[in-house]
């Protein structure tokens, strides 16, 4: 008995330990952005585009009038991930987050990164022409973008709190962030 308890744990200690799948590397206007410059931070991330006609506005309308009530606003980063690097570069980017609030910081990668970042949070996007599905690096000219609209509340260690959709109002997002700013 002995033996096989040595043998599993073992096993247990020389397995691999697993960052939290809301670790990110990003680009920003100013240069590579991790999750781990916002040590002691809550972060509300959103995925999105800056030519979406209707949900990325209003989602960013929402969080930026949620920043207005918040008693501890400097306890969270609101991050908006552009899921559409051709057409999103970075200046113009930071420009469009910053015209709902200057505390917004937009940020992007490569199609792959953003792919699997999209995946370890629940949510999708991809690119359409013509009703068919394309992909990097063969996006035709005047190509389509669909995503999920869901804006995410992480705790300081990553752990996944809220999820919020988008017809979240920012009287309601600003009550259940304020209770975890509080803390």
């Amino acid at each position: 008995m002995k033996k096989y308890l040595l043998l599993c744990f073992l096993f247990f200690i020389n397995q691999p330990i697993f960052a939290s799948p809301y670790q990110f590397n990003l680009q920003g206007h100013a240069g590579e952005v991790s999750d781990s410059d916002f040590k002691g931070q809550y972060i509300l991330l959103t995925f999105g585009f800056t030519s979406c006609p209707d949900i990325c506005p209003t989602v960013l309308y929402e969080i930026a009038q949620t920043l207005k009530l918040l008693e501890h606003p400097e306890k969270l980063q609101v991050i908006f991930v552009s899921i559409d690097p051709n057409n999103d570069d970075l200046q113009r980017l930071q420009q469009y987050v910053g015209y709902f609030d200057k505390r917004i910081l937009g940020l992007t990668a490569d199609y792959e990164s953003l792919k699997a970042m999209a995946s370890a949070y629940g949510a999708t996007f991809g690119y359409k022409h013509q009703g068919q599905e394309v992909a990097p690096p063969d996006l035709p000219l005047g190509y389509g973008v669909y995503h999920s609209s869901l804006t995410y509340l992480l705790s300081p260690e990553r752990e996944r709190l809220e999820v919020f959709t988008s017809q979240v109002k920012h009287k309601t997002m600003a009550q259940v962030i304020g209770k975890y700013l509080k803390q």
